[in-house]
């Protein structure tokens, strides 16, 4: 192959790269906006059990000190408070733990996303370096031919009178 094609070859192949290194970059900023959001669905349902259970504390806080007079009366619609909170409570715990194995999923993603971004990063740099080398070779070809061509043509021969 010609110096020129290897140069194209080589002009060729990087266009590829670059287009596959962009595409893994892509699919890590995708996994990275993934796995940020689950890590805030994570963070925002631990807030909302942090939430239920403080509620409930204090319904009975509330129940054992300050409205203990008022327990005939308020028992009725304080049991079914304190069922739903519990209910709540449940929900929300369950629901964290699937959250978080989503996020566990989205984090292995992103290191997976993360390995093949930086395998196309490498490969990328590899073929910039072919082609530079070949664009090199090619200049190199040139001059030697040129200069191959000027030591050819034959020297005009000084005339000398008397």
């Amino acid at each position: 192959m010609s110096d020129e094609g290897a140069v194209r070859e080589a002009e060729a192949l990087l266009r590829l790269r670059l287009m596959r290194e962009e595409a893994a970059r892509v699919s890590m900023a995708r996994g990275r906006e993934r796995e940020a959001a689950c890590r805030r669905a994570v963070e925002l349902r631990q807030a909302q059990i942090a939430r239920v259970r403080q509620s409930r504390r204090e319904m009975l806080e509330w129940l054992s000190d300050r409205g203990m007079a008022d327990v005939p009366r308020t028992w009725p619609y304080a049991a079914a408070r304190l069922a739903a909170l519990e209910d709540e409570l449940e929900r929300a715990e369950v629901e964290l733990v699937d959250e978080r194995e989503e996020h566990r999923a989205a984090t292995l993603e992103l290191e997976a996303a993360r390995a093949a971004w930086l395998r196309e990063s490498a490969r990328r740099q590899a073929v910039e370096q072919l082609a530079a080398e070949s664009r090199l070779d090619l200049a190199r070809g040139r001059e030697q031919r040129a200069e191959r061509e000027l030591d050819a043509r034959p020297m005009p021969v000084a005339w000398q009178g008397a």
